[in-house]
C-alpha cells in the first residue's frame, strides 16, 4: 500500500501570475499521474521563518497525496 505523504510549497507571491499557476499545475499532475492527491490546502500568504532570496513572505500550498517511491 502506497504511504501518505506531505507536500508543502512555497511559492513566490511577486511572481507572474502564469509562472505560479504553471508550478501549481506542474505539481499537481506529477502527483496524480503517479500517485492520489488525497488533499489540497491553499494557505496563501504566510511570512517564513527565514528569508529566501532577501523573500520574507510566500504563499502556501499544502498537498497530501499517496504514493510509492517512485513518484517521490
Amino acid at each position: 500500500m502506497a504511504r501518505l505523504y506531505d507536500l508543502i510549497l512555497l511559492i513566490d507571491p511577486n511572481a507572474p501570475e502564469e509562472r505560479r499557476n504553471a508550478a501549481i499545475s506542474e505539481a499537481e499532475s506529477m502527483i496524480s499521474s503517479n500517485g492520489e492527491l488525497v488533499a489540497s490546502h491553499d494557505w496563501g500568504p504566510r511570512r517564513m521563518a527565514y528569508e529566501i532570496d532577501h523573500r520574507p513572505e510566500a504563499d502556501y500550498r499544502l498537498y497530501q497525496f499517496r504514493g510509492d517511491n517512485a513518484l517521490l
